[in-house]
């Protein structure tokens, strides 16, 4: 019988173990008020912040994040209005982007756009990215007119308000938790990234 309550026992302090190197207020931090409308998996960024741009498209931060998520739960990312000339209007972009799902296409067009090439200067430059990633002139803008688009800008809007939003990028889990960059292990960069991801795990598997 004792042979058989080995194996248990080290499993259980090996859970433990795994769950007592994340703290709360470290790598991450418990919401005051928990948003319970909030998506599993949240991620607010803007095509303003240069951060958000080498989470992205440099750290790959985000495609780390994916990757340690469950099957049924998918990383929902918003952008924020509050950044740049056009953050509205990259916002409402945005929302088309998610209607027409053509978010992978067109977020490092965008991204390279912005942060590099610095050509988005209108609304119509906007437009044009999406055209260059193959979505047509005429779906695009009635996309753009629709009563579908309002509302999920609006719904990225009051989101962003409801977790008392003040930086981007910024990753929540379950509305309830936030991930802290500033206690995530810097030793290097691979080491920062598998860190975010694993905290993300973690909160993951304690909601």
């Amino acid at each position: 019988m004792k042979n058989y309550l080995l194996p248990l026992i080290g499993l259980f302090f090996a859970v433990s173990a795994q769950a007592a190197s994340f703290t709360d207020g470290k790598e991450y931090i418990s919401l005051e008020k928990p948003v319970a409308s909030a998506p599993a998996a949240l991620k607010f960024f803007s095509f303003y912040c240069p951060s958000c741009y080498q989470y992205d498209e440099v750290f790959e931060i985000t495609d780390n994040v994916k990757k340690v998520l469950p099957a049924d739960v998918k990383l929902t990312e918003y952008h924020v209005d509050f950044l740049g000339p056009l953050g509205q209007d990259m916002t409402h972009a945005w929302s088309v982007a998610m209607l027409l799902n053509v978010q992978d296409k067109v977020k490092p067009l965008l991204f390279d756009a912005v942060q590099k090439k610095q050509t988005i200067k209108t609304a119509d430059d906007i437009r044009s990215v999406f055209i260059s990633a193959g979505v047509s002139a005429s779906d695009y803008d009635a996309a753009w007119n629709s009563f579908a688009v309002k509302s999920l800008t609006a719904k990225q809007q009051e989101m962003a308000k409801a977790v008392d939003l003040t930086g981007v990028p910024a990753i929540f889990i379950n509305g309830k938790y936030m991930i802290n960059p500033k206690g995530l292990k810097s030793d290097d960069l691979n080491a920062f990234v598998k860190n975010y991801a694993d905290t993300v795990r973690f909160l993951i598997s304690k909601s």
